[in-house]
């Protein structure tokens, strides 16, 4: 009989994924037992069809058609082809089979196929990274980026694989709605063939204001199905440490005038942090010192020797205050007013004095601690006021000028007023009322020329109704009492300087537009190639930058040689105290011998009678 039927077979049936390229060969045959023919019979063979779960292209070259002949008088006949199977590092895909199939004239021909087995092994691991993986505590809301990936050279997956991302978990150093916003979980895809997939999330860090605490770290952890997931995590640079070691604590006393007859006074000692700072955690122990070597005052003689004190700022705190009593003696000699320091010392922090004057209640002999000046104290025979210059007699304060900086500070240094002295209570008798515009500085040799200050729009005071007399002075507090002294004395607002480039004074800062000013005008010199700003202001700084301001208090007066015993002849302070002290502006720091104290850090009370009496000598 007639074969009507022709099976295909191939050899081998099976090809493994990453062995190159294999010979398989294709037989043709008539059913086993049938007759052959009398001539040959040719079979088109076609490799690879739709429908295979091996793709050709992806799993394996394509391969063109050929021909394979039963050739007359034989039952069968064979051709081959060359199978280049792709190694696609997918796994878990299983094996992929691809159709050999025929057909020829008269024939029903049946086919067969050739399996390509997976030689990949199934990714276990998988590995999360982040990026950045550092972020610094002031900065807005940060996109991080994370990254979840199989092992290098590890198999990919034909499926999905999904991760389930935390951010954040207990042991962190930084806390969820401490240290930053709490974040949702989120989801990571590896899509099918990829080696990783990626996703983000928003970082929100709290700018808290704590110095020291260092960089802390939040993590970023994972979780898939048959996966072990490797986490990552992020740091949080402090942005407050950075200025540790510079940041200045500034002291101060309360009274900062006591008198040689009052016997023993309480006196508070505060201690401030620089505005917009507290406490790290721990907080901050200042070592405080009453008298020193160079005081005018002696403990001992003028007064009762004092154990050294501790100011405690709690964490979290800008400041922190103790009391001590002083035991001052009245000796009866006439001597001016005698000046008593009280220093600090703390761990990572700069300490700024104050001074405590002690006033002679038998002879005033002048000083920049005593009454002399244009307005005199309070409890002496006052005379009338200076008034202010003509140029701004019916001006208010000037507005602050455009160009950044923020205007005014509510009160002077732009931040939370200092912790102490606290404000007093509400008065219960006539003898309670405060005197004037401020509470703390009632009795003070300086009073009238704080309230005038004030009254001119220099000074805004520290805040609650206080002045904070014994504080120390910053140049950027001393560059917003300038600004605001020549815009007294011009009129108007002094035009913002500009072009000039201060990187320690950000956008933002209170101070900006009273610094670039300063610093354009050359009233205030830059240090360090920056502007300093919780640098303290000393004696000497503040008469050349006072001279610098109004160069008209300076004179061509010939100067006298070692008019101030401890300054310098020829130098740029030693001209600007003279010049000062032939202005009236200043008295020096004692009379017997006349001494200026150059290097002692500038009061707010202090500061207030330099300016009334350089604006007076302007008139």
């Amino acid at each position: 009989a007639v074969p009507t039927a022709i099976g295909l077979s191939v050899d081998p049936v099976k090809v493994a994924e990453g062995s190159g390229k294999s010979a398989v060969t294709v037989t043709a045959a008539f059913p086993a037992g049938s007759a052959v023919r009398a001539v040959d019979t040719a079979v088109s063979v076609s490799v690879g069809s739709d429908g295979d779960s091996a793709v050709a292209g992806t799993d394996y070259t394509a391969v063109d058609g050929f021909s394979v002949t039963i050739p007359a008088g034989k039952a069968s006949g064979s051709g081959s082809f060359s199978l280049a199977g792709t190694d696609d590092d997918v796994a878990g895909e299983g094996t992929e089979t691809l159709s050999v199939s025929g057909a020829a004239d008269g024939f029903r021909v049946s086919g067969a196929s050739v399996s390509i087995t997976d030689g990949d092994a199934v990714p276990t691991a998988i590995g999360l990274s982040v990026d950045p993986v550092k972020v610094a505590e002031g900065v807005e809301a940060t996109a991080v980026t994370v990254m979840a990936a199989f092992g290098e050279g590890s198999a990919v997956r034909a499926v999905d694989t999904v991760v389930s991302v935390s951010v954040g978990a207990d042991g962190d150093s930084a806390v969820a709605g401490t240290d930053y916003a709490a974040v949702k979980g989120f989801k990571v895809t590896i899509p099918a063939g990829e080696a990783s997939g990626s996703g983000s999330f928003s970082l929100s860090v709290v700018d808290d204001k704590i110095a020291g605490e260092g960089s802390e770290t939040l993590s970023v952890s994972g979780a898939a199905d048959g996966f072990e997931v490797s986490g990552a995590s992020v740091s949080i640079t402090d942005d407050d440490a950075a200025v540790v070691s510079e940041a200045v604590v500034g002291l101060g006393v309360s009274p900062s005038t006591v008198g040689e007859g009052d016997g023993v006074v309480s006196v508070r000692v505060s201690a401030v942090l620089p505005a917009g700072m507290v406490a790290p955690a721990g907080g901050v122990s200042v070592d405080v010192s009453v008298g020193g070597a160079g005081d005018s005052a002696e403990a001992g003689s003028d007064y009762r020797r004092v154990d050294d004190l501790s100011v405690s700022i709690a964490e979290g705190k800008s400041g922190g205050w103790v009391d001590f009593r002083l035991n001052v003696t009245d000796d009866g000699e006439t001597e001016g007013a005698e000046s008593v320091s009280v220093s600090g010392a703390a761990s990572n922090y700069v300490v700024s004095g104050a001074e405590l004057t002690i006033n002679d209640n038998d002879e005033d002999e002048g000083g920049d601690g005593d009454s002399s000046g244009p307005v005199a104290q309070a409890s002496r025979q006052e005379p009338t006021p200076p008034p202010p210059p003509p140029s701004s007699a019916s001006s208010p304060a000037p507005p602050p000028a455009s160009g950044g900086g923020g205007g005014f500070a509510p009160a002077d240094g732009g931040g939370p007023p200092p912790v102490a002295p606290p404000v007093p209570p509400v008065a219960e008798s006539a003898e309670d009322v405060c005197v004037g515009r401020f509470c703390d500085e009632d009795g003070s040799v300086h009073q009238a020329n704080i309230e005038l200050a004030a009254e001119w729009g220099i000074t805004n005071g520290c805040g609650e109704g206080r002045f904070c007399p014994g504080l120390s002075i910053t140049r950027s507090q001393m560059a917003a009492f300038l600004y605001r002294a020549a815009a007294r004395q011009a009129g108007a607002p002094p035009a913002a300087g500009s072009g000039v480039d201060l990187p320690d004074v950000g956008s933002g800062a209170w101070y900006r537009t009273f610094a670039r000013w300063a610093v354009s005008s050359g009233v205030i010199a830059t240090r360090a190639g920056g502007f300093d700003p919780s640098g303290v202001v000393t004696r000497g700084d503040m008469v050349v930058m006072l001279a610098a301001a109004f160069p008209s208090l300076t004179d061509d007066a010939p100067l006298t040689e070692g008019l101030f015993e401890d300054l310098r002849a020829g130098g740029d302070t030693a001209r600007a105290a003279e010049a000062l002290h032939r202005a009236g502006v200043t008295n020096g720091c004692s009379t017997a011998p006349l001494r200026f104290c150059p290097d002692q850090p500038v009061t707010r009370s202090q500061m207030a009678s330099f300016f009334v009496r350089a604006l007076t000598a302007l008139r």
